[in-house]
């Protein structure tokens, strides 16, 4: 979805002095208000037509197959633009249920090639069923008149289990206690 910026609207309020005073004292200039909102108009357009497109974006979402209460993953994401230009920034926000905490809003900048990798962290609040709603991603373009929104809906569920990382990391120490140099598992 493409829509205005706040700096764009405030451009088109600057304007508005104009067409108050031209309906005011000269009605027969009421060009030069079209005028204003054809050019305001024309800049957000060209900025959401040279500014990174939404058709080149993509996102690949790693979603662990397990949680474990009260212990923290991480969720690896791929940012990625097929072609044409990049944003300087892009803004990420990843939506889920009640059983994760919330993950508040990014803005992530740099690039590698056509790629940003980006790790959010999961935290479950109690076992059950985590769910990954909702990716969302924005960007503004080269003038900051358009942004550019995408959503993915991902519909992921994950098993939140209780936390029995630590058992398993006690048992290989103990057993590598045992082995002999260079046969540990």
């Amino acid at each position: 979805m493409i829509s205005p910026t706040a700096r764009a609207i405030f451009l088109m309020l600057l304007g508005l002095p104009l067409m108050i005073g031209v309906a005011l004292l000269r009605p027969d200039l009421w060009t030069l208000s079209a005028g204003w909102i054809a050019l305001v108009g024309g800049l957000i357009v060209l900025d959401a037509m040279i500014g990174p497109a939404l058709r080149a974006f993509e996102a690949d979402i790693d979603a662990p197959p397990i949680l474990y209460a009260g212990d923290r993953d991480p969720l690896p994401v791929t940012f990625r633009f097929i072609r044409g230009a990049l944003p300087a920034r892009l803004e990420v926000q990843l939506e889920t249920n009640d059983l994760l905490e919330d993950i508040p809003t990014r803005g992530l900048r740099g690039w590698e090639g056509n790629e940003r990798r980006y790790e959010f962290t999961l935290t479950p609040l109690r076992r059950g069923t985590a769910k990954l709603v909702r990716l969302w991603c924005r960007w503004h373009g080269p003038l900051g008149l358009a942004q550019k929104r995408y959503t993915r809906d991902l519909d992921t569920e994950i098993i939140v289990t209780p936390n029995i990382r630590w058992v398993k990391d006690e048992a290989v120490r103990l057993f590598s206690r045992d082995a002999e140099f260079g046969i540990k598992t």
